[in-house]
């Protein structure tokens, strides 16, 4: 009214001027209507070029059918989100989405997805305590983002039917994207979604069959067999670290550390399986609860009609195991709950309870002088994250369970100081078992079952990748009272330095137990890939698939490699290509034209169809 007071003339009309600024003002609205509503339909497309980059639109041309069918999707629901009700509840679906994929790509580097669902719904026990966590803030976050969202909702423009329809045609060209892992954050994320609608994969009840397993030893050695829970041999054997176990490394004497030893998996579900069956579980679920493990094949095993003593001790539940029938494992089985007399719904609750020490007071109060030689698996935990500390005996300090990446340090001061508090409690173990046996021949094998990584190759904890701190873990074996014989005791000495792998154990076990050679190990349908490190290696060993991505765990993070003593082949989602390593040389990167990196690609081309990023082999 001012200006039209302002710029009145005699005549009461008003000068063009102003016409053409309130046509302006107009036209600014409708312009920031528009701009409002593409930037709520781009909204997915501009994040995934923020973070992941543009490049990959250029290398991968299907990836603009998903960001087409994004923006189509997003911008048909924010013209039609008219009444309040309606457009609250877009906006605030779209800001979820939005909060949880950028705080996922955050720790992972890749966008939540199907894969990523299904493993926490896999592996719900372990991550429902990091997901309560991370709920208020991220419910925080998605709801002021939602104001905005609502903002931006609020003025968006009526679509004409010609632009409806267009966008809605736009919409298809989300299936033209050749592979998930290319897709928009957004399409992801509600493709994953529809994992919650399929059928929960369930274990079944596997038939095993292993022939009698007749040994050619005099008398058979009493076996202890300690697996521990993300120990990598960095921490474990570091000379700067030598607190991190010195109970253990008084009681077991005269051991052979083979350093140079690697998992086949950074995930616990399918690296046991691998170790105790000796094979990489690439099969489908009833193939892998089908395959025989180690309490099978020892439970065969028979001198003089006489059987080993078979015990499986956990602090673990028996998440791991694709059978139904798991207290049938062995003579004598035992899980977490078993342990602590009660049932504990979490992976927390259970590490709260110092887990580790329970076990070893279960072995003390449980493991007694049998006519039977023993054969005792103890599977142990307190050193998955968050990691048990006790507050009296933490001589690494400051520390905490956070995780975050400007308090990797604090974190990894935690995981010392589990790895000291399992020391005493694996020192507990070793002087029952000694003392149970007495003067009786016996072999002691320690391992675990992955490493862990505090920020290499943006990664913390494990199962995101292959490399070397995620896959390098301790291995050493004891042995006294004749249990091996002097030519035997020097060959297991002799590859101390060689690169050896998981799968080694079984056939070193079975070896140590004088039943590799049997007739019933040779009727089996297929030789072990490992071989026995009682033995001298007169062949090369065989390259190994090494992957976290089988049928029985769906890995959030899709990472395939190839390991052949030394060197591995491996990639992650975000890699266009194979990257060939030395992990003698600290993942020291090769050469693609190298030679071993050529054969290492030929075999994963007999192994994988596709990159962990979905683009085919080349």
């Amino acid at each position: 009214m001012f200006l039209r007071r302002h710029y009145e003339g005699a005549s009461g009309e008003v000068p063009l001027t102003v016409e053409r600024w309130r046509h302006a003002c107009r036209g600014a609205r409708q312009l920031r209507a528009v701009v409002g509503l593409v930037l709520f339909a781009a909204q997915f497309v501009l994040l995934d070029l923020v973070l992941r980059g543009a490049h990959r639109y250029a290398a991968e041309p299907s990836a603009l059918c998903a960001a087409f069918a994004s923006v189509a999707l997003w911008g048909l629901a924010g013209a039609f989100a008219r009444g309040r009700v309606t457009r609250s509840a877009v906006a605030l679906l779209a800001a979820s989405v939005f909060v949880c994929e950028l705080l996922f790509f955050r720790y992972y580097h890749v966008f939540l997805g199907a894969r990523a669902i299904a493993s926490a719904l896999s592996s719900w026990r372990d991550v429902r305590a990091v997901v309560r966590g991370m709920l208020p803030s991220a419910a925080l976050a998605a709801l002021l983002l939602s104001l905005v969202e609502y903002r931006m909702l609020r003025s968006a423009p009526k679509l004409t039917l010609a632009h409806a329809l267009g966008l809605a045609l736009c919409l298809p060209l989300a299936g033209l994207t050749r592979s998930q892992a290319i897709a928009t954050p957004d399409l992801t994320a509600l493709a994953g979604l529809s994992v919650l609608l399929r059928a929960h994969e369930v274990k079944v009840a596997a038939t095993l069959s292993v022939p009698p397993l007749e040994s050619g030893l005099e008398r058979l050695p009493n076996v202890l067999f300690i697996l521990t829970e993300s120990v990598s041999a960095r921490d474990y054997m570091s000379p700067e670290l030598t607190v991190a176990a010195p109970l253990t490394q008084q009681l077991s004497a005269g051991r052979v550390d083979f350093r140079q030893a690697r998992s086949v998996a950074s995930y616990t579900a399918v690296a046991v399986n691998a170790l105790l069956s000796g094979r990489m579980p690439l099969g489908t679920r009833a193939e892998v609860a089908a395959t025989p493990l180690l309490f099978d094949l020892v439970r065969a095993v028979r001198l003089a009609e006489r059987a080993p003593k078979v015990l499986y001790w956990s602090g673990q539940d028996d998440s791991w195991l694709e059978r139904t029938n798991t207290h049938a494992l062995a003579d004598s089985v035992a899980f977490s709950d078993d342990v602590l007399g009660h049932h504990v719904e979490t992976l927390e609750e259970v590490l709260e309870y110092g887990i580790d020490g329970k076990l070893a007071d279960y072995v003390d109060w449980h493991l007694t002088p049998a006519e039977r030689p023993l054969f005792l698996v103890v599977h142990m935990a307190g050193t998955h994250a968050p990691y048990f500390v006790d507050p009296k005996r933490a001589l690494f300090r400051p520390y905490s369970h956070v995780v975050t990446w400007s308090g990797l340090r604090e974190l990894h001061n935690a995981y010392l100081n589990a790895l000291i508090e399992q020391d005493r409690a694996v020192a507990s173990i070793l002087q029952t078992f000694l003392r149970v046996v007495a003067d009786q021949p016996y072999l002691i094998v320690f391992t675990s079952d992955h490493g862990e990584s505090f920020g290499e190759h943006h990664s913390i904890h494990h199962g995101q990748d292959l490399y070397d701190e995620q896959i390098h873990v301790p291995v050493w074996i004891a042995h006294g009272h004749g249990a091996l014989g002097p030519e035997a005791a020097a060959t297991l000495r002799s590859h101390a330095g060689d690169f050896v792998t998981h799968l080694d154990l079984l056939p070193t076990l079975l070896d140590a137990l004088g039943v590799l050679d049997s007739f019933g190990m040779k009727a089996m349908q297929s030789p072990l890939p490992g071989r026995s490190l009682l033995r001298a290696f007169t062949t090369r060993s065989s390259p190994l698939a090494v992957t976290n991505c089988t049928a029985l765990f769906p890995c959030p993070l899709p990472n395939f490699g190839v390991l052949d003593g030394r060197y591995e082949l491996l990639a992650q989602p975000w890699d266009d290509d194979w990257h060939c390593v030395d992990l003698a040389a600290q993942n020291a990167e090769l050469s693609p034209a190298d030679p071993i990196c050529g054969a290492l690609r030929r075999t994963a081309r007999g192994v994988y169809k596709e990159l962990p990023n979905g683009r085919a082999l080349r």
